[in-house]
């Protein structure tokens, strides 16, 4: 599971190829009421991906990266 969140429009379009091309789980966030860490333990997501960076979630750690 991964999760891409941005409030810019576009990104379903996105999430729909992604998940065409990958075949992997993705979850869309569009907005950061919904970036919560509750909403982010029910998903478990391997990555979450921003429009600027990517948080990179590991058992006990959390790397910021921004690109």
């Amino acid at each position: 599971m991964y999760v891409l969140a941005s409030s810019r429009p576009g990104f379903e379009d996105v999430i729909e190829r992604l998940v065409r091309d990958t075949g992997d789980k993705f979850a869309y966030v569009s907005r950061k009421e919904e970036l919560t860490l509750k909403n982010l333990q029910e998903l478990l997501p391997r990555y979450i991906f921003f429009p600027t960076g990517i948080i990179l979630f590991l058992p006990k750690y959390m790397i910021i990266m921004n690109v």
